[in-house]
C-alpha cells in the first residue's frame, strides 16, 4: 500500500478526496462533495460540516497527510464575508482532525501554488475548473464532472507530488 493523502477543497460545495500513491498512476480511493447549501442556519452548517469531516477522516484509514485548500488572499471581487466563511470551514477541518485523534500532518495549501504547478498560470476560474477535471482523468483515470471534487483530487495529487520529492516533509518541518 502506497502513501495516502486526504484533501479538502473548502467551499459551500466542499470537495474531498482520498488518494493513494500507486504505480503506474495514483488511485482515487474515495472522493465526493459535501453540499452545505441546503443548511440555512450558519451554526448548523458548521456543525454538519464538522460531523462530515470527522466521518470522512475516521473512515479513511491511515493517511500520511491531510491537506486543505486555504482561502485565497483578498482579491477585489472576493467579499469579506466569503473569505471569513472559507477560513471558518478551514478551521473546522483542523478541528475535525484534532477530534479524530489521527497522527496525520495537517497542511493548508495555497490555491495559487497547486494551480501554477499542476495546471498552469494566468487562467480564468472556469478554465482552471475545466482543466482540473481533465487533469484528474489523465493523471488517475478517475472520471468526475464535479469541479469541487476534481479540485480536492488535484490538491491531494499536489501533496503526493511533494511527498515523492521529499518536499512536503521539508515544508512541514520549516513551518514548525
Amino acid at each position: 500500500m502506497g502513501r495516502r493523502v486526504l484533501a479538502f477543497d473548502v467551499a459551500t460545495h466542499c470537495g474531498y478526496a482520498l488518494v493513494e500513491d500507486t504505480d503506474p498512476m495514483p488511485r482515487v480511493i474515495n472522493s465526493g462533495v459535501i453540499d452545505l447549501t441546503p443548511i440555512r442556519v450558519y451554526e448548523k452548517r458548521l456543525l454538519y460540516f464538522f460531523r462530515e469531516c470527522v466521518m470522512i477522516i475516521g473512515t479513511s484509514g491511515p493517511v500520511a497527510a491531510i491537506l486543505y485548500e486555504t482561502p485565497p488572499g483578498w482579491q477585489g471581487k472576493t467579499q469579506a464575508a466569503t473569505l471569513r466563511t472559507l477560513w471558518q470551514l478551514a478551521a473546522v477541518v483542523q478541528l475535525a482532525v484534532a477530534h479524530s485523534g489521527t497522527e496525520a500532518t495537517v497542511w493548508g495549501v495555497d490555491p495559487n501554488q497547486w494551480h501554477r504547478l499542476m495546471i498552469g498560470h494566468g487562467l480564468k476560474r472556469a478554465q482552471y475548473k475545466a482543466l482540473a477535471i481533465l487533469q484528474v482523468q489523465q493523471r488517475t483515470g478517475y472520471q468526475t464532472d464535479r469541479e469541487d471534487e476534481a479540485d480536492a483530487i488535484m490538491v491531494a495529487l499536489y501533496g503526493l507530488g511533494l511527498m515523492r520529492l521529499g518536499m512536503l516533509e521539508a515544508r512541514l518541518a520549516h513551518a514548525r
